[in-house]
């Protein structure tokens, strides 16, 4: 799938390289898009919008608006079950990541600890921590992602954490602070740090 400044998410068959399906849901530049891990379903967000989208992962054919926000999307990430996708939201002053339950969109979890944009965000493999960065103090949070319990709060003095990223085995944390900018596109740059932990503790 490929989003576009002109509002279209595209579907490719990967074999042949021939369009499926051309899906017209916005009226700005689609930011993020995602597929489930079983390809079931396609998720997706623009610039500047509240809204989360759901489409057939393999026809293209709009579901439904999976769910709302009070304002736009900042982020998003599935659950390696399918099951999940995690958000970041500005609201004002109130700075919130979201967990909804896919494919029916109900709120799960809001977590409220960051001051800050939420820019990035990642589910740990086994599908029960979330990692989120946002903040004045550059922080990274870990955060059980049945009951927004914090786990841990990794905080840092550089510069603001545009990436997050898990290891396969979960005793890592890779995280990324360079952007570069154009007239139309800030592009984030790679993972080049990387906080490793004994273990993070999913239940706690």
């Amino acid at each position: 799938v490929t989003g576009s400044h002109d509002g279209t998410l595209k579907l490719w068959d990967t074999v042949e390289g021939s369009l499926i399906a051309t899906l017209k849901e916005y009226d700005k530049n689609v930011r993020t898009a995602a597929f489930t891990p079983d390809g079931r379903y396609l998720l997706a967000r623009s610039d500047m919008d509240k809204f989360i989208r759901l489409w057939d992962g393999k026809s293209g054919k709009f579901i439904k608006t999976l769910a709302g926000q009070n304002d736009y999307v900042t982020s998003l990430a599935i659950s390696p079950d399918g099951n999940k996708v995690l958000t970041g939201e500005r609201k004002d002053l109130i700075f919130t990541s979201n967990v909804y339950s896919i494919p029916s969109g109900e709120l799960l979890v809001s977590f409220d600890k960051h001051n800050n944009t939420i820019i990035a965000t990642a589910i740990s493999p086994d599908g029960q921590t979330a990692a989120t960065s946002g903040g004045d103090r550059k922080e990274i949070f870990l955060w059980n992602i049945n009951n927004g319990k914090v786990q841990q709060k990794l905080v840092g003095n550089g510069s603001s954490i545009f990436n997050v990223a898990f290891s396969k085995d979960n005793r890592s944390i890779a995280f990324g602070k360079s952007v570069s900018k154009n007239h139309t596109v800030a592009k984030y740059g790679p993972l080049k740090q990387v906080f490793n932990f004994k273990k993070v503790q999913s239940g706690s």
